[in-house]
């Protein structure tokens, strides 16, 4: 119940107040994940205190409430410390084991492509998000940025008609 307010208030624009009734919940060592994914999701990109997201991530697994989504999460958190191999790291453990939260696969193509200037690996990543079946719009968009930046990466004289040119 008090999620669902917590909800309402931010959706009115009250996110100091929706913040504090997360708190809440939190202080209260509630077992839902929500207000904990919530809370750290507003700390991070309202408030911009990657810090204080990792707390409260780190109170949801002391409270073994955390979710895919919270890890999903914390990667996004840990890439704003500056941690972004260890995010990769995490990212790639929850893909390897199955896991089918787009985000996982979203967030692991969007730093291959970004950080490390990798589009194959972002286009062989986006490649099994098709195979288990959990492709979406964002997904196809971010399919469509990878296949642009493997184009200027490989460059217009290096695919399969390069030297036909007729000149």
């Amino acid at each position: 119940m008090l999620s669902i307010e917590a909800d309402c208030l931010e959706a009115t624009g009250q996110t100091e107040a929706a913040s504090r009734q997360r708190h809440k919940q939190i202080e209260a060592a509630v077992t839902d994940p929500v207000p904990y994914n919530d809370e750290a999701s507003y700390l991070l990109v309202v408030k911009n205190a990657p810090e204080e997201a990792l707390r409260i991530l780190d109170l949801a697994e002391r409270n073994q409430c955390s979710s895919s989504h919270t890890d999903a999460i914390r990667g996004k958190v840990l890439e704003a410390l500056g941690a972004g191999r260890v995010a990769s790291e995490l990212r790639w453990e929850r893909i390897n084991a199955g896991n089918l939260n787009p985000a996982f696969y979203v967030d692991e193509a969007n730093y291959q492509l970004e950080q490390l200037n990798d589009p194959k690996k972002a286009l062989d990543l986006l490649d099994l998000i098709e195979q288990r079946g959990i492709a979406n719009v964002f997904t196809q968009a971010l399919r469509s940025k990878a296949e642009r930046w493997r184009r200027v990466a490989v460059g217009p004289a290096s695919g399969p008609l390069a030297g036909l040119s007729g000149h």
